[in-house]
């Protein structure tokens, strides 16, 4: 039995069997060490569906299951702990993206008529955003002043309230000014 499979372009170790036909056995095992099926183990998964959400950054998939027809959804977004944050102590600490999150957060939480899910989705886009930049960039190494300046001009555009209440907690007094 063959079966005609379109795999897209963020699947890299299957990039090169684009558009072809395939025995099932073949397909299969070229999948095999990607995912198993939480019904029941089988290795025989294959992508029926492919959408990129979150303006890009994240990829939605629907999976099939060769065995027992179960369907399953997944989520695949960039992993950025590979990124090195060097901090003005000049110690270097993985990208965290918790803690990116919490102070983004917290500046949009205070904003008055914004009640906290409300702020948290917005801390979520101004994140996303953030990130995007970061991979855009194709860096390894970024410092926390480099993080602090891509956050606070995404603020800025977005709440000046929020971008006020960011720089005024995490920039020192001597680079308040570049802010401002």
């Amino acid at each position: 039995m063959l079966i005609s499979i379109t795999v897209t372009q963020s699947q890299k170790v299957i990039n090169r069997f684009n558009n072809y036909k395939f025995n099932i056995n073949i397909l299969t095992s070229v999948l095999s060490f990607l995912m198993k099926c939480p019904f029941c183990q089988s290795e025989q998964l294959i992508v029926s569906n492919t959408r990129s959400t979150n303006g890009g950054v994240e990829i939605w998939r629907r999976r099939l299951c060769l065995s027992c027809n179960g369907k399953i959804t997944t989520h695949e977004k960039i992993d950025l702990s590979y990124v090195l944050v060097i901090k003005r102590s000049q110690k270097n600490a993985k990208y965290n993206r918790a803690k990116l999150f919490s102070g983004i957060y917290q500046a949009v939480a205070d904003t008055k008529n914004l009640d906290r899910g409300t702020a948290g989705i917005m801390a979520e886009k101004i994140l996303v955003e953030t990130e995007k930049e970061i991979v855009i960039r194709k860096i390894k190494q970024i410092t926390s002043t480099e993080i602090l300046f891509l956050v606070a001009s995404i603020l800025k555009k977005t709440s000046f309230d929020s971008y006020l209440r960011y720089i005024s907690y995490f920039a020192k007094n001597t680079e308040l000014k570049s802010y401002l």
